[in-house]
Protein backbone atom coordinates (compact mmCIF):
# COMPACT_ATOMS: atom_id res chain seq x y z
CA UNK A 1 0.00 0.00 0.00
CA UNK A 2 1.33 3.43 -0.45
CA UNK A 3 1.59 5.93 2.44
CA UNK A 4 2.15 9.67 3.17
CA UNK A 5 2.45 11.39 6.17
CA UNK A 6 1.72 14.81 7.67
CA UNK A 7 2.01 16.77 10.38
CA UNK A 8 -0.73 17.66 13.27
CA UNK A 9 -0.58 20.58 15.70
CA UNK A 10 2.05 18.91 17.92
CA UNK A 11 4.10 17.91 15.03
CA UNK A 12 3.51 14.11 15.14
CA UNK A 13 3.78 12.03 12.38
CA UNK A 14 -0.08 10.75 10.97
CA UNK A 15 -0.21 7.93 8.11
CA UNK A 16 -3.29 8.04 5.88
CA UNK A 17 -3.21 5.70 2.91
CA UNK A 18 -3.00 6.72 -0.91
CA UNK A 19 0.29 8.49 -2.59
CA UNK A 20 3.07 7.36 -4.18
CA UNK A 21 6.22 8.86 -2.54
CA UNK A 22 6.36 9.41 1.32
CA UNK A 23 7.68 12.81 2.49
CA UNK A 24 10.08 12.45 5.65
CA UNK A 25 8.20 14.64 8.03
CA UNK A 26 10.53 16.21 11.03
CA UNK A 27 13.66 15.66 9.51
CA UNK A 28 14.98 19.17 8.57
CA UNK A 29 13.73 20.91 12.08
CA UNK A 30 14.79 24.04 10.38
CA UNK A 31 17.74 22.92 8.30
CA UNK A 32 18.01 21.96 4.34
CA UNK A 33 18.65 18.53 4.09
CA UNK A 34 21.53 18.76 1.20
CA UNK A 35 22.40 14.52 0.79
CA UNK A 36 20.24 10.97 1.51
CA UNK A 37 21.46 7.57 1.58
CA UNK A 38 19.45 4.40 1.35
CA UNK A 39 19.98 0.69 1.43
CA UNK A 40 17.90 -2.36 2.56
CA UNK A 41 16.10 -1.70 5.59
CA UNK A 42 17.60 1.80 6.98
CA UNK A 43 18.47 5.33 5.15
CA UNK A 44 20.09 8.26 6.39
CA UNK A 45 20.82 12.60 5.55
CA UNK A 46 22.67 14.94 5.95
CA UNK A 47 21.60 18.23 7.10
CA UNK A 48 22.78 21.64 6.26
CA UNK A 49 24.23 22.08 9.58
CA UNK A 50 26.12 19.05 9.28
CA UNK A 51 23.95 16.88 11.12
CA UNK A 52 23.41 13.07 10.29
CA UNK A 53 20.17 11.85 10.47
CA UNK A 54 18.74 8.30 10.14
CA UNK A 55 15.20 5.85 10.18
CA UNK A 56 14.61 2.70 9.64
CA UNK A 57 15.25 -0.39 11.17
CA UNK A 58 18.16 -0.38 14.12
CA UNK A 59 19.56 -3.59 13.78
CA UNK A 60 23.01 -3.41 14.83
CA UNK A 61 22.88 -0.10 15.93
CA UNK A 62 23.13 1.02 12.20
CA UNK A 63 20.70 3.85 13.29
CA UNK A 64 23.41 5.37 16.06
CA UNK A 65 21.06 4.19 18.36
CA UNK A 66 21.42 1.88 20.79
CA UNK A 67 19.81 -1.41 19.80
CA UNK A 68 18.93 -2.57 22.85
CA UNK A 69 16.79 0.53 23.80
CA UNK A 70 15.57 1.55 19.81
CA UNK A 71 14.26 -0.80 17.73
CA UNK A 72 12.70 0.19 13.98
CA UNK A 73 10.74 3.69 13.67
CA UNK A 74 10.21 6.16 10.77
CA UNK A 75 11.18 8.84 12.93
CA UNK A 76 14.33 10.64 11.54
CA UNK A 77 16.82 10.11 14.70
CA UNK A 78 20.07 12.47 15.21
CA UNK A 79 23.54 10.45 15.38
CA UNK A 80 25.30 11.64 17.89
CA UNK A 81 29.20 13.05 17.75
CA UNK A 82 28.38 13.72 13.96
CA UNK A 83 28.30 17.56 13.64
CA UNK A 84 30.12 18.41 10.56
CA UNK A 85 29.58 15.65 8.01
CA UNK A 86 29.78 16.43 4.11
CA UNK A 87 28.14 12.77 2.75
CA UNK A 88 26.71 9.69 4.61
CA UNK A 89 26.71 6.31 3.02
CA UNK A 90 24.83 3.36 4.04
CA UNK A 91 25.71 -0.60 3.43
CA UNK A 92 23.96 -3.76 4.28
CA UNK A 93 24.14 -3.32 7.91
CA UNK A 94 26.65 -0.18 8.52
CA UNK A 95 27.05 3.43 7.75
CA UNK A 96 29.71 5.93 7.14
CA UNK A 97 29.99 9.26 7.14
CA UNK A 98 32.40 11.67 5.45
CA UNK A 99 33.32 14.37 7.68
CA UNK A 100 34.72 18.35 7.05
CA UNK A 101 37.77 17.66 8.86
CA UNK A 102 38.73 14.85 6.39
CA UNK A 103 38.08 12.08 9.20
CA UNK A 104 35.58 9.12 7.94
CA UNK A 105 33.07 7.49 10.88
CA UNK A 106 31.25 4.20 10.88
CA UNK A 107 29.02 2.65 12.78
CA UNK A 108 26.64 -0.72 12.77
CA UNK A 109 27.77 -3.96 11.61
CA UNK A 110 31.55 -4.53 12.14
CA UNK A 111 31.52 -8.05 10.24
CA UNK A 112 34.55 -8.72 7.80
CA UNK A 113 36.09 -5.08 9.65
CA UNK A 114 33.51 -2.93 7.53
CA UNK A 115 33.66 -0.44 10.36
CA UNK A 116 37.28 0.40 9.71
CA UNK A 117 37.89 -1.60 13.49
CA UNK A 118 39.29 -4.74 14.04
CA UNK A 119 36.70 -7.78 13.69
CA UNK A 120 38.25 -9.62 17.08
CA UNK A 121 38.22 -7.18 19.48
CA UNK A 122 35.15 -4.52 18.23
CA UNK A 123 31.64 -6.12 17.53
CA UNK A 124 28.60 -4.10 16.42
CA UNK A 125 27.93 -0.47 17.53
CA UNK A 126 25.50 2.14 17.31
CA UNK A 127 28.95 4.72 18.75
CA UNK A 128 30.18 6.29 15.44
CA UNK A 129 33.99 4.81 15.22
CA UNK A 130 36.59 6.33 13.57
CA UNK A 131 38.43 4.56 10.55
CA UNK A 132 42.17 4.73 11.44
CA UNK A 133 44.39 6.41 8.60
CA UNK A 134 42.16 8.19 6.89
CA UNK A 135 42.32 11.82 7.63
CA UNK A 136 42.06 13.84 4.51
CA UNK A 137 39.09 12.32 2.61
CA UNK A 138 36.71 13.56 0.36
CA UNK A 139 33.86 11.06 -0.12
CA UNK A 140 33.19 7.81 1.09
CA UNK A 141 30.78 4.99 -0.11
CA UNK A 142 29.74 1.81 1.41
CA UNK A 143 29.04 -1.76 0.27
CA UNK A 144 27.14 -4.63 1.61
CA UNK A 145 30.39 -5.88 3.20
CA UNK A 146 33.00 -3.18 2.68
CA UNK A 147 33.71 0.38 2.19
CA UNK A 148 35.91 2.41 0.21
CA UNK A 149 37.06 5.98 0.62
CA UNK A 150 38.86 8.97 -1.64
CA UNK A 151 41.19 11.07 -0.49
CA UNK A 152 42.34 14.60 -1.69
CA UNK A 153 45.55 12.86 -2.94
CA UNK A 154 43.40 11.15 -5.90
CA UNK A 155 43.97 7.95 -4.12
CA UNK A 156 41.17 5.61 -3.13
CA UNK A 157 41.56 3.18 0.02
CA UNK A 158 39.20 0.40 0.70
CA UNK A 159 38.44 -1.83 4.16
CA UNK A 160 36.28 -4.66 5.02
CA UNK A 161 35.82 -8.11 2.79
CA UNK A 162 36.09 -7.55 -0.68
CA UNK A 163 38.24 -9.63 -3.57
CA UNK A 164 40.32 -6.88 -3.62
CA UNK A 165 42.19 -7.83 -1.46
CA UNK A 166 45.71 -9.99 -1.35
CA UNK A 167 45.45 -13.37 0.47
CA UNK A 168 42.44 -14.31 1.86
CA UNK A 169 39.77 -13.35 4.52
CA UNK A 170 39.06 -9.71 5.10
CA UNK A 171 41.20 -6.23 6.96
CA UNK A 172 39.86 -3.64 8.89
CA UNK A 173 42.68 -1.56 7.89
CA UNK A 174 42.58 0.72 5.19
CA UNK A 175 44.10 -0.84 2.08
CA UNK A 176 45.12 1.41 -1.24
CA UNK A 177 43.81 0.17 -4.70
CA UNK A 178 46.82 -0.36 -7.49
CA UNK A 179 48.39 3.23 -8.07
CA UNK A 180 45.35 5.47 -8.23
CA UNK A 181 46.44 9.19 -7.50
CA UNK A 182 43.43 11.25 -9.78
CA UNK A 183 40.08 9.49 -8.46
CA UNK A 184 37.87 11.77 -8.53
CA UNK A 185 34.70 9.25 -7.27
CA UNK A 186 34.36 5.87 -6.54
CA UNK A 187 31.32 3.18 -5.50
CA UNK A 188 30.91 0.57 -3.77
CA UNK A 189 28.66 -2.26 -4.43
CA UNK A 190 27.49 -5.85 -3.57
CA UNK A 191 30.76 -7.40 -4.76
CA UNK A 192 32.63 -4.93 -6.86
CA UNK A 193 33.60 -1.23 -6.97
CA UNK A 194 34.16 1.31 -9.70
CA UNK A 195 36.30 4.24 -9.92
CA UNK A 196 36.32 7.30 -12.17
CA UNK A 197 39.69 9.02 -12.87
CA UNK A 198 40.09 12.90 -14.20
CA UNK A 199 40.81 11.75 -17.30
CA UNK A 200 36.83 10.30 -17.48
CA UNK A 201 37.75 7.09 -17.53
CA UNK A 202 36.55 4.33 -15.20
CA UNK A 203 37.62 1.19 -14.04
CA UNK A 204 36.65 -1.32 -11.99
CA UNK A 205 37.61 -4.39 -8.98
CA UNK A 206 35.84 -7.69 -8.37
CA UNK A 207 33.54 -9.85 -8.63
CA UNK A 208 32.24 -9.96 -12.68
CA UNK A 209 29.49 -12.67 -12.29
CA UNK A 210 27.04 -10.43 -14.64
CA UNK A 211 29.81 -8.65 -16.43
CA UNK A 212 29.71 -5.73 -13.71
CA UNK A 213 32.74 -4.94 -14.43
CA UNK A 214 32.03 -4.55 -17.72
CA UNK A 215 34.04 -7.06 -19.32
CA UNK A 216 32.86 -10.89 -20.75
CA UNK A 217 31.51 -12.75 -17.55
CA UNK A 218 32.79 -15.57 -19.97
CA UNK A 219 36.53 -15.06 -19.76
CA UNK A 220 36.66 -13.38 -16.47
CA UNK A 221 34.97 -14.14 -13.25
CA UNK A 222 36.23 -11.11 -11.06
CA UNK A 223 39.43 -9.48 -10.36
CA UNK A 224 41.51 -8.22 -7.64
CA UNK A 225 43.47 -5.90 -10.12
CA UNK A 226 41.39 -2.72 -11.30
CA UNK A 227 40.32 -3.52 -15.36
CA UNK A 228 39.28 -0.28 -17.12
CA UNK A 229 35.68 -0.16 -18.69
CA UNK A 230 35.94 -0.13 -22.56
CA UNK A 231 34.54 2.85 -24.42
CA UNK A 232 34.26 5.06 -21.30
CA UNK A 233 36.53 8.12 -21.67
CA UNK A 234 34.36 11.00 -20.57
CA UNK A 235 32.42 10.21 -17.44
CA UNK A 236 32.43 12.35 -14.55
CA UNK A 237 30.45 10.33 -11.93
CA UNK A 238 29.56 6.59 -10.93
CA UNK A 239 27.09 4.34 -8.96
CA UNK A 240 27.19 0.63 -8.79
CA UNK A 241 24.13 -1.67 -7.24
CA UNK A 242 24.62 -5.54 -6.47
CA UNK A 243 25.14 -6.12 -10.32
CA UNK A 244 24.81 -3.23 -12.29
CA UNK A 245 27.21 -0.18 -12.49
CA UNK A 246 26.08 3.02 -14.49
CA UNK A 247 27.58 6.20 -14.93
CA UNK A 248 26.69 9.66 -16.33
CA UNK A 249 29.03 10.91 -19.08
CA UNK A 250 29.95 14.68 -19.56
CA UNK A 251 27.13 15.03 -22.53
CA UNK A 252 24.15 13.80 -19.97
CA UNK A 253 24.24 10.94 -21.39
CA UNK A 254 23.63 7.46 -19.02
CA UNK A 255 25.70 4.19 -19.70
CA UNK A 256 25.32 1.32 -17.84
CA UNK A 257 26.35 -2.23 -17.63
CA UNK A 258 25.89 -5.84 -15.90
CA UNK A 259 22.42 -7.53 -15.08
CA UNK A 260 19.78 -6.34 -17.13
CA UNK A 261 17.70 -5.17 -14.51
CA UNK A 262 19.73 -2.15 -14.40
CA UNK A 263 20.20 -1.28 -18.30
CA UNK A 264 17.86 -1.01 -21.06
CA UNK A 265 19.10 -4.94 -23.03
CA UNK A 266 16.90 -3.87 -25.91
CA UNK A 267 19.22 -0.97 -27.11
CA UNK A 268 21.85 -3.52 -27.63
CA UNK A 269 19.68 -5.93 -29.17
CA UNK A 270 19.85 -8.25 -26.67
CA UNK A 271 17.61 -10.73 -25.21
CA UNK A 272 20.62 -11.75 -22.32
CA UNK A 273 20.27 -11.37 -18.60
CA UNK A 274 23.45 -9.57 -19.01
CA UNK A 275 24.98 -7.03 -20.78
CA UNK A 276 28.90 -6.82 -20.89
CA UNK A 277 29.68 -3.25 -22.23
CA UNK A 278 28.60 -0.32 -21.41
CA UNK A 279 24.67 0.70 -23.24
CA UNK A 280 23.28 3.88 -23.30
CA UNK A 281 19.79 4.52 -21.26
CA UNK A 282 16.87 6.44 -23.77
CA UNK A 283 14.92 8.82 -21.61
CA UNK A 284 10.73 9.31 -22.34
CA UNK A 285 10.36 8.99 -26.15
CA UNK A 286 14.15 9.62 -27.07
CA UNK A 287 16.41 7.35 -29.10
CA UNK A 288 19.72 6.60 -27.36
CA UNK A 289 21.73 8.96 -29.13
CA UNK A 290 19.39 12.11 -27.65
CA UNK A 291 18.70 11.07 -24.48
CA UNK A 292 17.55 13.88 -22.37
CA UNK A 293 20.21 15.30 -19.84
CA UNK A 294 21.11 13.72 -16.86
CA UNK A 295 22.43 15.03 -13.70
CA UNK A 296 23.25 12.40 -11.62
CA UNK A 297 22.34 7.87 -11.38
CA UNK A 298 22.16 5.91 -8.67
CA UNK A 299 22.09 1.93 -8.92
CA UNK A 300 20.23 0.02 -6.43
CA UNK A 301 20.10 -4.00 -5.65
CA UNK A 302 17.77 -4.61 -8.68
CA UNK A 303 16.76 -0.94 -9.75
CA UNK A 304 18.64 2.25 -11.03
CA UNK A 305 16.98 5.55 -10.97
CA UNK A 306 18.22 8.64 -12.41
CA UNK A 307 17.73 12.72 -11.70
CA UNK A 308 17.65 14.43 -15.36
CA UNK A 309 18.43 18.35 -16.07
CA UNK A 310 14.68 19.58 -15.75
CA UNK A 311 14.71 18.02 -12.31
CA UNK A 312 12.39 14.86 -12.87
CA UNK A 313 13.13 11.01 -11.93
CA UNK A 314 13.18 8.67 -14.42
CA UNK A 315 13.64 4.63 -13.09
CA UNK A 316 13.47 1.25 -14.19
CA UNK A 317 14.41 -2.34 -13.21
CA UNK A 318 12.50 -4.66 -10.95
CA UNK A 319 9.31 -2.74 -9.25
CA UNK A 320 8.79 -4.70 -6.69
CA UNK A 321 7.86 -2.82 -3.57
CA UNK A 322 6.48 0.03 -6.17
CA UNK A 323 10.53 1.22 -5.98
CA UNK A 324 9.85 2.50 -9.09
CA UNK A 325 7.70 4.80 -8.44
CA UNK A 326 5.11 2.70 -9.46
CA UNK A 327 1.85 1.36 -8.59
CA UNK A 328 3.16 -2.31 -7.61
CA UNK A 329 -0.78 -3.78 -7.98
CA UNK A 330 -0.93 -2.34 -11.20
CA UNK A 331 -0.73 -5.65 -13.48
CA UNK A 332 0.65 -4.14 -16.66
CA UNK A 333 3.88 -2.37 -14.50
CA UNK A 334 6.06 -5.33 -13.41
CA UNK A 335 9.80 -5.27 -14.16
CA UNK A 336 11.18 -3.27 -17.32
CA UNK A 337 14.51 -2.37 -19.02
CA UNK A 338 12.65 1.14 -20.26
CA UNK A 339 12.86 4.42 -17.51
CA UNK A 340 9.68 5.11 -16.71
CA UNK A 341 8.96 8.65 -14.67
CA UNK A 342 8.13 8.55 -11.32
CA UNK A 343 5.00 10.87 -10.40
CA UNK A 344 5.05 14.33 -8.64
CA UNK A 345 8.81 14.57 -9.06
CA UNK A 346 9.73 17.89 -10.73
CA UNK A 347 12.14 19.67 -8.46
CA UNK A 348 14.80 16.89 -7.23
CA UNK A 349 18.29 17.63 -7.09
CA UNK A 350 19.82 14.22 -6.15
CA UNK A 351 18.54 10.54 -5.45
CA UNK A 352 19.36 7.47 -3.89
CA UNK A 353 18.25 4.12 -4.64
CA UNK A 354 18.56 1.20 -2.16
CA UNK A 355 17.48 -2.58 -2.00
CA UNK A 356 13.90 -2.11 -1.96
CA UNK A 357 12.96 1.41 -1.86
CA UNK A 358 14.36 5.25 -3.66
CA UNK A 359 14.94 8.46 -2.00
CA UNK A 360 15.14 12.17 -3.40
CA UNK A 361 16.14 15.07 -1.78
CA UNK A 362 14.13 18.27 -3.37
CA UNK A 363 15.20 22.09 -4.05
CA UNK A 364 13.33 22.85 -0.70
CA UNK A 365 15.71 20.31 1.26
CA UNK A 366 12.49 18.20 1.80
CA UNK A 367 13.31 14.07 1.54
CA UNK A 368 10.55 12.10 -0.99
CA UNK A 369 10.85 8.01 -0.41
CA UNK A 370 8.72 5.41 -2.04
Amino acid sequence: MWLYPFRDERGSIVVRICSFAVFICCLARGAETQTVSTSGGHACAVLADGTVWCWGSNEYGKLGQDYDEQGPTHVPMQVSNIENALSVCIGSEHTCAALADGTVWCWGSNEYGKLGQDYDEQGATHVPMQVSNIETALSVSAGAHHTCAVLADGTVWCWGDHPTYDGEGFIHEPTQIASFDTVTSVSAGEEHACAVLADGTVWCWGDNMSGQLGQGYSSIDGTRDPVQVPGIDTAKSISVGGFTSCAVLLSGAVTCWGDSWGGPREWIGSSLFSIERPAKVAFGDTSPETSFLSQSVSSGGMHTCAVLADGTVWCWGDDYYGKLGQDPYDDEQGPTHVPVQVPGMNSVLSIDAGAHHTCAVLADGTVWCW
